[in-house]
């Protein structure tokens, strides 16, 4: 899926649409393996772990990059993705691990600031 995002993307250069379609896939693959994922080790979760931090983190630049009217719509998306990844006891360790507060998601409120405190948890090497 995330595949045909980029081609999407990388075809249209829709905005919007990379957000919404970037938050829609996580939450989809959330509601439907989060039971899954819990069943494994956390050794075994690392990687996708990781990487549903960063893509959240990427979801979050996107929508901040978007003119505020805009903003409004993923809301509710992004309370939804906060509540399936509050309830992850794997993505929530990730998540502090790796700086993301999920009280981001879960108000809908992306700090201001979200580009630098990106950049610099990316330069301490985390979300790798």
């Amino acid at each position: 899926m995330s595949g045909i995002i980029n081609e999407h993307v990388s075809i249209t250069k829709d905005k919007y649409g990379e957000a919404y379609l970037n938050l829609w896939m996580i939450n989809e693959v959330l509601e439907l393996n989060n039971v899954k994922i819990l069943l494994e080790s956390i050794g075994k979760t690392e990687k996708f772990c990781v990487a549903v931090i960063a893509r959240t983190f990427k979801i979050l630049l996107l929508i901040k990059k978007l003119h505020e009217d805009y903003r409004v719509e993923f809301e509710d998306d992004l309370m939804k993705l906060g509540k399936l990844i509050s309830e992850n006891k794997y993505l929530m360790k990730f998540a502090i691990y790796n700086g993301f507060d999920v009280n981001w998601l879960l108000s809908a409120e992306i700090p201001e600031n979200i580009d630098q405190i990106h950049k610099d948890i990316r330069d301490r090497g985390y979300l790798r």
